[in-house]
């Protein structure tokens, strides 16, 4: 029998509670310092080195003087078929330079290319002759032609510069605390509250402001090297947000022998599929993506295996390119792993078999999170503030559109976000925290571990798993498939959520995670099942084809009285294609309905 103890806690004021120490999260607790509020940055890792932002490698930035915005943004609003928020799309583009800007001031480092297209590693601030090195559009030996150009850098050294800025301005930095609630009285959010597993207190934020940026929501795949679990969408749900974007698919693929081995990554895309080239993170219009003569949208060239398997035909060979990383790491086993006769004699041909989904569970990038009311990224509840993967502000649409879109997106949002907050904690009192308010956080987050046993969080969440990552329920969609998943995921939610438990701190984080996750797979199964048509990176086996205008709408999810609710927003009629023009010129990217059949989404159709 578990001896009860009584929880003590530990009160902690700041005028702003940063939350994710990420790209999003460290530009917003800068620009909030720098506008002169107290800042406590709060990650349930290290900050710089733990979520998402270790593993990107591209910034994209817009040069005015070199680059054409209009031609920019063309790309950006058909690769996206048309969902993306215009505003917000211009906004991320326009204020890119001057975001990575500040990482260059901060002591970032970025790779050049030197005159035969070799790339190297140098400090940003280095001399150039060229005020904007950036990666060539077609650079050597990567087969991809992008239609903007990107900083490539080394990610985890730009982690920890993003750290040590922080530090350098003041920002006070708590690793290794999860928050798990928001406290909201009156109506707005004065606070929140977290563990650690390095104390036995039940830590107690008093804020004035709070900007969630501990990105998207993902049900813990083994081919993705972080683990995105939701809680932000999650936490800010329960106090009464909108939440957006759920219904698309994250459109990395992983080695079906090692999924969770991080194998290539600095070019963890440099890949093309054996039946014809791949140029992933390739949004041009006149892209040459030919999979059996058509132009293929991402999620039907990233998740080609899902379809082939839907055919009976597998499995998937990807062949290998070389790039910035030698050819060798594309396709060698992990040192002291054995692999396959298989996977041997293909490696010796620089190919290796593909399963989709690096993150699986997760939307595309920055596709998801809380809706916003305003351009200062603030959501409908007054003092909660979100950016990054964790903001839901539609910059981009149906599709990711380019390399360095989400590095710029997350630093674009982080500065107003972290500025908008600080602004607004300069402007309000302080409010003292309801006991009530405090008790009902504690009583909710220690539940699980006042039990005396149940479920595993690691058991429930294999379970979710194994109902959600089969190619045949999240990426070839059915109403009937959708359906029975969501009945499980509601059993989960209903009958093993209430009896996990835990031992510890840190088996408590595991938990919440898990109820996080829970909740943001019922949000993304009635996502899915709401859109009846196939746009971007959402494919409906029994809808083949996109709908317009009535696909032209964004899906919002709002607890109302208990019930999760789903209703529609019309995209700007402003905003909409030109009807006029024809399906195939409208829509250049197809899905296929059967591979090795011929019947497929036709040129003639719409």
């Amino acid at each position: 029998m578990k001896v009860h103890v009584e929880i003590q806690r530990e009160y902690i004021k700041t005028d702003v509670l940063i939350v994710g120490g990420g790209i999003a999260g460290c530009f917003a607790a800068v620009k909030a310092k720098e506008a002169g509020a107290d800042v406590i940055l709060v990650d349930k890792g290290s900050v710089g080195k733990a979520g998402q932002t270790p593993h990107t490698n591209t910034f994209a930035a817009f040069d005015p003087t070199r680059h054409d915005i209009e031609h920019w943004m063309d790309v950006c609003n058909t690769t996206g078929d048309y969902l993306n928020d215009r505003d917000w799309s211009r906004i991320v583009y326009t204020e890119s330079t001057d975001r990575w800007a500040d990482l260059v001031e901060w002591g970032a480092y970025v790779y050049r290319w030197d005159h035969n297209g070799v790339p190297y590693e140098c400090v940003a601030k280095e001399p150039s002759n060229d005020p904007m090195v950036v990666m060539p559009l077609n650079p050597k030996g990567m087969g991809t032609v992008q239609f903007q150009q990107s900083y490539r850098h080394p990610p985890r050294k730009n982690s920890l510069v993003m750290r040590n800025q922080c530090l350098k301005v003041g920002v006070k930095i708590m690793d290794r605390v999860t928050i798990l609630d928001l406290l909201k009285q009156d109506g707005k959010i004065v606070g929140a509250t977290g563990i650690s597993p390095d104390s036995d207190k039940l830590l107690v934020f008093q804020t004035k402001a709070v900007v969630l940026c501990s990105g998207p929501a993902g049900l813990k795949s083994p081919g993705l090297r972080c683990m995105s679990t939701g809680d932000a969408d999650a936490m800010a749900y329960r106090v009464g947000c909108t939440i957006t974007g759920k219904e698309w698919e994250e459109t990395h693929p992983v080695r079906c022998d090692f999924p969770a081995w991080p194998w290539a990554v600095k070019d963890r895309d440099r890949l093309r599929t054996f039946a014809g080239e791949m140029k992933p993170n390739t949004p041009t219009l006149d892209c040459e993506e030919h999979v059996t003569g058509m132009h293929w949208s991402r999620l039907a060239t990233h998740h080609l295996e899902a379809f082939m398997a839907y055919e009976g035909i597998t499995p998937a060979i990807w062949q290998t390119c070389t790039g910035m990383s030698e050819f060798a790491e594309m396709h060698n086993s992990p040192k002291g792993y054995p692999r396959s006769e298989l996977d041997e004699r293909l490696a010796k041909s620089g190919r290796i078999r593909m399963v989709m989904g690096r993150a699986l569970g997760q939307s595309a990038h920055v596709a998801d999170g809380l809706w916003p009311i305003n351009k200062d990224c603030e959501s409908e509840v007054p003092g909660l503030y979100a950016a990054g993967d964790a903001l839901g502000a539609r910059a981009c649409g149906a599709e990711y559109p380019g390399q360095g879109f989400a590095t710029a997106y997350c630093a674009v949002t982080g500065a107003r976000a972290g500025t908008a907050a600080a602004k607004r904690a300069a402007g309000i009192e302080e409010t003292a925290l309801s006991e009530d308010e405090v008790k009902r956080s504690s009583d909710y987050i220690f539940a699980p571990y006042e039990r005396n046993g149940g479920f595993s969080a690691q058991w429930v969440t294999q379970l979710m798993q194994s109902m959600i990552f089969p190619y045949y329920v999240i990426f070839v969609k059915s109403e009937e498939r959708l359906q029975l998943a969501l009945q499980q995921i509601l059993y989960v939610r209903k009958e093993l959520i209430p009896k996990l438990y835990a031992n510890d701190f840190h088996e408590l984080r595991l938990v919440h995670e898990t109820i996080n996750m829970a909740l943001n797979m019922e949000m993304k199964l009635r996502a899915s099942l709401e859109r009846k048509e196939s746009r971007g990176a959402h494919f409906r086996e029994d809808y083949p084809k996109r709908d317009d205008p009535y696909g032209l709408m964004w899906i919002k999810l709002k607890d109302v009285d208990g019930e999760m609710t789903l209703t529609h927003e019309q995209i700007p009629e402003k905003w909409w294609p030109d009807f006029n023009i024809p399906y195939a010129e409208r829509y250049r990217r197809r899905f296929p309905i059967h591979i090795n059949g011929h019947q497929a989404e036709g040129v003639e159709d719409n």
